[in-house]
């Protein structure tokens, strides 16, 4: 079984136990790509190499998203990944939790469930997975 396939049965099956609704068109449940170009970019840059338009105006080194597997022994860290994009991995970074570029897209909410935060979490981490170096 290959890397990348035994790193995304996980999601898999994610997919399969989410409820019907996080189907639903109205919930707006972005393709992965779309979601970094609008919430990550602006910080880990377009192609996810941590050269954005905002890294002048941190004073940290924002890390290369593609080499997140070359930097796991090449192991691609999904539950790891899930907790930093919806805020309990604690990262000094990003102001002890969420990044401030998130605003709610990636956060629960428990009238509207977490169904749609885990849809587009997940949609995220695919696109993350897809964009690794080999």
């Amino acid at each position: 079984m290959s890397m990348i396939t035994r790193n995304l049965i996980p999601l898999a099956f994610a997919v399969a136990i989410f409820p019907a609704s996080v189907l639903s068109a109205e919930l707006k449940v972005e393709p992965g790509a779309d979601l970094f170009k609008q919430h990550c970019a602006q910080c880990h840059g377009a192609d996810g190499r941590g050269d954005g338009e905002a890294v002048e105006f941190k004073n940290i080194d924002i890390p290369d998203l593609t080499t997140i597997t070359k930097r796991n022994e090449g192991n691609f860290p999904l539950a790891d990944i899930v907790r930093t994009i919806d805020g309990r991995a604690e990262l000094e970074r990003h102001g002890g939790g969420f990044m401030p570029a998130w605003g709610e897209v990636f956060s629960f909410d428990e009238d509207r469930g977490d169904a749609l935060a885990h849809a587009r979490i997940l949609n995220l981490v695919l696109y993350l997975n897809s964009i690794q170096e080999d």
